[in-house]
């Protein structure tokens, strides 16, 4: 890309956009949240930190792009989101002082194609889906698939790098990061099988299914070894968001042996964990078909943010409650809180409560039913480490500050009612 890819025009407001968001992450209201995670990360007394993710919603919430070309309009949508997010939901996300590029990487478990069929919603967005799995038999197609990919564009990734330095790169860093680790199993076997593929074999051909399991935990240890040896990987304890929970500012981590290496590993490293598509098993066949090979991975990993959507309570005692190196677990809408207060009271496992997103991205705001929402996990996560992550809102319902004051309410009833 050279300087002629971005107009003047563009370079200008991307610039003053740029100098906007360095006054955001240089002030001390933010300087402020970066301690706030540091220290609720670290298990510290702290009041329950907030995010409320936009992405979901952002279209309603951006005015049209300015840049016409689309590398101005791919750094202004950078800046931009930061700036919505916090004018429109004054939370705890903390941005980087730098301007992240991730490494261009592409990796695949096996050499198959999933096929998707989109529709979309009424704005005109993908919203839904529907899966063609490839496998069909399970028993009869495991020896067949083929090992996937896994490869860096180092090129597109510099040339990309390069071009945001070009135009802002004399206001802030731009620095190469490393996309989230992989570590998700049942997805890509749903992917492959399809829901009730892969919920039958786990009675009609368990052994094919551990097989298929094993060897897609291999390809993840792979895929981490490979990171690690070709130093793709970088550290991620400082403004970056876990995926679904909160952000990664923490002391504690790199690991202490980190100054004598050379690279960073997975040791010094947050990742994400999660199960969805297991839902419907017994903690049982959760136990035996799935948690084995996510303590397999778990074990190499610095920290531990554990589940999406799922419910965790059922599968917590004998099983979660010794994942390695587990520092936060989701507890939503479909989760029992009180009982997840109970196991997590006490321990080193930060409760992530999920609010129930309809109040906020469905019809009117009905604040007392709101209030007595947040009311209740206060109560259940008593004497826990507690951080609200607000995800899953599709719409504000035409009120843009709906979001700001769900935060806020959040703010004042956990002043009133919270004993850090």
């Amino acid at each position: 890309m050279t300087d002629a890819a971005i107009p003047q025009s563009d370079r200008a407001y991307v610039r003053e956009l740029a100098a906007k968001y360095l006054d955001l992450v240089h002030s001390p209201a933010h300087a402020a949240r970066r301690q706030l995670w540091t220290d609720h990360n670290a298990l510290r007394p702290t009041r329950p930190p907030v995010v409320f993710e936009t992405w979901s919603f952002m279209e309603e919430l951006a005015p049209a792009p300015v840049c016409t070309s689309p590398v101005g309009r791919r750094i202004e949508g950078h800046f931009a989101s930061a700036l919505l997010s916090e004018q429109f939901t004054g939370d705890d996300k903390v941005f980087p002082p730098y301007f992240p590029v991730a490494w261009n990487i592409r990796y695949e478990v096996f050499d198959i194609e999933i096929h998707r069929e989109f529709r979309k919603d009424g704005r005109g967005v993908d919203f839904g889906f529907r899966v063609d799995h490839p496998v069909k038999d399970l028993a009869r197609e495991i020896d067949s698939l083929k090992p996937g990919i896994r490869e860096v564009d180092r090129e597109l990734t510099l040339e990309w790098k390069e071009t945001v330095e070009d135009v802002v790169g004399d206001l802030m860093e731009v620095r190469i990061t490393t996309p989230s680790l992989p570590a998700c199993i049942p997805n890509i076997t749903f992917n492959l099988l399809g829901m009730e593929q892969m919920l039958l074999a786990m009675v009609d051909c368990p052994d094919a299914l551990h097989a298929l399991h094993r060897r897609i935990c291999d390809a993840h240890n792979a895929c981490l070894d490979w990171l690690e040896a070709e130093k793709l990987l970088r550290l991620n304890n400082e403004c970056t968001q876990v995926p679904s929970g909160g952000f990664g500012c923490t002391d504690l981590l790199p690991a202490d042996d980190f100054a004598a290496r050379d690279r960073v590993t997975t040791r010094d490293l947050w990742a994400h964990i999660s199960a969805q598509e297991t839902v419907g098993i017994s903690p049982e066949m959760y136990g035996e078909f799935v948690y084995p090979y996510y303590r397999e991975l778990a074990e190499r990993m610095g920290f531990v943010s554990y589940a999406c959507c799922e419910p965790v309570d059922r599968i917590w005692p004998g099983r979660l409650e010794h994942l390695p190196n587990l520092r936060a677990t989701a507890v939503t809408k479909w989760c029992n809180e009180e009982v997840m207060g109970e196991y997590l009271r006490g321990s080193n496992v930060i409760y992530t409560r999920k609010p129930d997103p309809t109040f906020v991205g469905a019809g009117g705001f009905d604040e007392a039913a709101y209030t007595a929402h947040i009311r209740k996990t206060l109560d259940a996560a008593r004497d826990c480490r507690l951080q609200f992550i607000y995800r899953d809102v599709y719409t504000l319902c035409g009120d843009p500050y709906r979001a700001k004051k769900a935060v806020q309410m959040i703010r004042d009833l956990s002043e009133k009612h919270w004993d850090a």
